[in-house]
C-alpha cells in the first residue's frame, strides 16, 4: 500500500514540479512531426 502511495505522489510531483519537461516533451514530438517554422509561431 505505501509503494503504491508513494509512486502516485511521485507521479503527482513529477507532473506538477516538472511542467517544463511534459512541455519539452510535447514540442519534440511536435517538432518531429511539423518543420520548426511553425513550431516558432505557436508558442
Amino acid at each position: 500500500m505505501s509503494t503504491g502511495t508513494a509512486n502516485r505522489t511521485v507521479k503527482m510531483l513529477k507532473g506538477s514540479s516538472a511542467p517544463g519537461e511534459m512541455l519539452r516533451a510535447k514540442r519534440s514530438a511536435a517538432s518531429s512531426r511539423l518543420p520548426p517554422t511553425s513550431e516558432q509561431p505557436k508558442r
